[in-house]
């Protein structure tokens, strides 16, 4: 009797401690999400293939361009798919034979992706338009896909904004992810102001790939 009733009063404090030890575990091993998780931001799938993530805050991404191409700057067009770069390979007037790749910091990223391909409110939000909602509106109403290749004010704010890139969704191949580099990477001094289709000859020629 004596021993059932104390085995009866501590029963709770044995579901504690198994509770305890669980806990204990999983913050010594991780539970099997985690560990997957964990693999992912290293670079690796649960079964040890690439996901095209190198250590944290670094991504693989792809280019079509020139063989003779290097560097990183402004306004060049990348992709974490290399399928999607291998399709510009063959895409007369946009990228190149070559396939460059690149491990980048894509840590400091704006992501403009919607269903229409680019957030237009996000972006108006993010250069610090007061009314975002109207902004996107007139940008959309003037058929504008892509605000940056329309309006040089806009390839400004861009610069001045803070990021290093945007990410987007492309219409070729259609739904095709896309990082552009709006960083400052090369530039050694302030850039010069240049005319409205100076910008753009100079956006199209980086664009590429």
């Amino acid at each position: 009797m004596i021993r059932a009733a104390i085995a009866e009063a501590f029963a709770p404090l044995a579901g504690c401690a198994a509770a305890l030890d669980r806990i204990e575990s999983i913050l010594k091993h991780g539970t099997h999400d985690q560990k997957t998780h964990g693999n992912w931001a290293r670079g690796k799938t649960k079964d040890g293939g690439s996901t095209g993530r190198g250590k944290e805050g670094t991504m693989r991404l792809y280019r079509a361009t020139d063989a003779d191409e290097t560097g990183l700057h402004w306004g060049q067009s990348w992709t974490p798919e290399k399928e999607t770069a291998q399709a510009y390979t063959d895409n007369p007037g946009f990228g190149g034979p070559h396939i460059r790749s690149l491990d980048v910091d894509t840590t400091n990223s704006l992501d403009l992706r919607s269903a229409d391909g680019v957030d237009f409110k996000r972006l108006a939000e993010a250069l610090g338009y007061e009314d975002a909602d109207e902004t996107a509106r007139e940008w959309r109403s003037s058929s504008w896909r892509y605000p940056w290749e329309e309006s040089a004010t806009i390839q400004r704010q861009l610069r001045e904004s803070g990021y290093d890139w945007i990410v987007y969704l492309d219409d070729y191949p259609d739904g095709a992810t896309t990082y552009m580099y709006i960083g400052r990477a090369g530039e050694s001094k302030k850039p010069a102001k240049l005319t409205l289709e100076e910008l753009n000859r100079q956006w199209a020629e980086r664009r590429k790939g």
